[in-house]
């Protein structure tokens, strides 16, 4: 072994019979990233190592051992590819991955601090088809951060792709998922966690990844933090004392329904929050997009004989790209923001089962378009494919609950003259009936 922290592999050596090192691509305290060559496909791949100095943990390896059994039940292209995994010599554990050709979110943000608002969309549709993957086999990931999300491709075939899912939560591990968590301890990175992992709040569930989500997106758009603070104390203190500004005060023409988005997406209350991922995507969706129609109508006509100007941002494209649903990832748009170590040849893995069919996403977009237009509290009807009927109740029960609540609050006015009169009726009739 080497010093602490490093790996004694060396470019050429070959690993299983199967994978010769090539470069080394990445190296932390947890783990060693190196691009491999498959030998009998003759592919190139990446493959993760468990840090030597982490051998002797078996806690450590239980975190990498749960990293490869979470990846190993997701199946989306918009989730890292597990392409096989084993033991090196010296009992070294490692992990097989998709080569990636790109660039993480983080180092796109150092050479950009802001992303435009149909870049922040096509991040956030992707890591949303990501988690809803994730969640339906139980996963929480539970560090979704811009180190995490990596962007690969370019134009039309751009993708961002979740990884890293070393401390996530798998519900089937039960009690022994619990055991490499210490009730005092705080995973996934401190500016990104939500509340109640900060907090302690209970268990860790699904919305806790759409609240990170949405604090990525709010960094993406803004290049602030909804919350400031560098330590533990000061984070605890921003979110006790402090509602993050409108993305709107920070980057002037952002609309107000993407306020409200963001409003929602960082709600420290978990019922207040984006239950879903499909939600989250879908509302984001529908605020972009009506955004760019108004921007569409705004426009000054041109002149008969002045050519027209396509543009992706002032209108959705025609064909299957004007379809909003979330899940179409041959759906990409075009955004500005390409890694440059990207080319034209590198494409996503295509699966075709995965590719809904027109009449699937044609009747998703008209569900989509209902979902919005109902009352709140029928929206999870329109949402309970895949669902049982308790569960479909329960959520309607729940969503009229908030829709009360919130009510209350934007129609406080209304509601205090509709008791006024209640009151006066229920006064009126008793004195009828004593005199009667």
């Amino acid at each position: 072994m080497g010093a602490e922290g490093t790996i004694d592999f060396q470019a050429g050596q070959v690993i299983d019979g199967r994978y010769r090192l090539v470069r080394s691509i990445g190296e932390g305290g947890m783990a060693s990233v190196w691009e491999v060559v498959e030998l009998s496909r003759n592919e190139t791949m990446a493959i993760k190592f468990l840090a030597s100095a982490l051998m002797a943990s078996a806690e450590a390896q239980a975190r990498f051992e749960r990293e490869v059994k979470a990846l190993s039940s997701i199946e989306s292209p918009f989730v890292v590819r597990v392409m096989g995994y084993g033991v090196a010599p010296g009992a070294q554990p490692y992990l097989v991955l998709e080569r990636l050709v790109g660039r993480d979110l983080d180092a796109v943000l150092a050479d950009k601090p802001t992303l435009d608002l149909e870049e922040v969309e096509c991040v956030v549709r992707h890591v949303c088809g990501a988690l809803a993957m994730a969640h339906r086999s139980g996963v929480v990931h539970r560090d979704i951060k811009p180190a995490n999300i990596f962007v690969t491709g370019s134009g039309v075939e751009t993708i961002a792709k979740l990884v890293d899912f070393g401390i996530a939560r798998i519900e089937s591990e039960g009690d022994q998922a619990r055991k490499l968590t210490r009730p005092d301890e705080v995973l996934g990175t401190l500016e990104y966690i939500s509340p109640e992992q900060l907090l302690g709040k209970g268990p860790v569930d699904n919305r806790a990844d759409l609240y990170s989500l949405g604090v990525v997106a709010y960094r993406c758009l803004t290049g602030q933090m909804p919350y400031p603070g560098d330590t533990l104390g000061e984070l605890l203190l921003s979110m006790t004392r402090q509602t993050p500004a409108p993305p709107s005060q920070h980057k002037p023409g952002i609309p107000p329904a993407i306020d409200r988005w963001m409003e929602r997406a960082l709600a420290q209350e978990r019922d207040a929050r984006f239950q879903t991922p499909e939600e989250m995507a879908d509302r984001l969706v529908i605020a972009v997009r009506s955004f760019r129609a108004q921007l569409s109508r705004e426009s000054p006509v041109l002149p008969a004989s002045a050519p027209a100007v396509p543009s992706s941002r002032t209108a959705p494209s025609s064909g299957r790209g004007s379809l909003p649903s979330w899940v179409d990832r041959a759906e990409a748009p075009q955004p500005s923001w390409r890694p440059p170590s990207a080319t034209s040849t590198t494409r996503p893995a295509q699966d075709p089962t995965l590719l809904p069919s027109r009449t699937a996403l044609m009747l998703g977009r008209t569900l989509s378009k209902l979902e919005y237009l109902a009352p709140r509290w029928i929206a999870p009807i329109l949402r309970s494919r895949g669902r049982s009927t308790g569960a479909t109740l329960s959520e309607m029960v729940r969503q009229g609950r908030l829709a009360f609540r919130q009510s209350l609050v934007d129609h406080r006015m209304l509601w205090t003259g509709i008791a006024g009169v209640v009151a006066l009726s229920v006064l009126v009739a008793a004195l009828f009936l004593g005199f009667g």
